[in-house]
């Protein structure tokens, strides 16, 4: 399958600086028994090979066909030097897919190695697969460390720093017209703040060395409350 099949031009993503790609992906059927349950993941890839990544986790995905759910997918250039790698939401948990047994995080390993990553990248795209529902209005940003929620903040008030300790770091999270940023951060290369701000179900802001990452709770169009990650 060629990426451009399933991939088309769409709206500006969260940075400011940088453009993305946005497109929705065939529905699938959950063979992979990590996607079975839960209501949303994201995989997020930082990579200098963004079209690879892309057929490679476009595939990996392609393999489910029945259960109709929507995987979306956006490419952001990223400006500067980030440190490549796979980032697997699973609903709340931040997931070790490298230390995993089951199929699907095996797989994701294998797609690692293939892009050789991790490693140092000047430059690089990210290339994120989420699911989630664009109709959902977000109103808190629910702050896990680990797979522990640790607080919840409302979207309604700006905040220009406020500051979560995570399992090995901290990072201070910013909140400007719903939407919400990692301002700053205790790690080495700062890929979490240069990701830039998140306001639509299914973005998920993740800091890997810190063990923290922000899901967005919202209200949908029909009134019912719905968790996005």
């Amino acid at each position: 399958m060629k990426r451009r099949t399933f991939l088309k031009t769409g709206t500006l993503l969260c940075s400011s600086a940088a453009l993305a790609t946005v497109g929705t992906l065939f529905p699938y059927n959950a063979w992979a028994h990590p996607l079975k349950t839960t209501p949303d993941f994201s995989i997020d890839v930082v990579t200098n090979h963004p079209d690879e990544a892309t057929r490679r986790i476009g595939f990996l995905l392609g393999q489910m066909t029945a259960n109709q759910r929507n995987i979306q997918v956006s490419e952001t250039p990223l400006a500067g030097n980030f440190v490549g790698d796979i980032a697997y939401l699973n609903g709340t948990r931040l997931v070790d897919f490298r230390h995993e047994n089951d199929d699907f995080s095996q797989e994701l390993a294998g797609i690692g190695r293939a892009l050789n990553l991790p490693r140092a990248l000047e430059n690089p795209t990210l290339v994120r697969f989420f699911t989630g529902h664009e109709a959902t209005r977000a109103t808190e940003a629910h702050v896990f460390v680990g797979d522990v929620l640790v607080e919840r903040l409302p979207l309604r008030q700006d905040i220009a720093a406020h500051r979560v300790q995570g399992a090995k770091g901290w990072v201070d999270l910013a909140i400007e017209d719903r939407s919400v940023r990692i301002s700053s951060a205790s790690c080495k290369h700062k890929t979490c703040v240069k990701m830039g701000a998140v306001r639509r179900p299914g973005q998920p802001l993740v800091c890997i060395p810190a063990g923290v990452h922000v899901s967005l709770n919202g209200t949908d169009s029909f009134g019912v409350d719905s968790v996005t990650f």
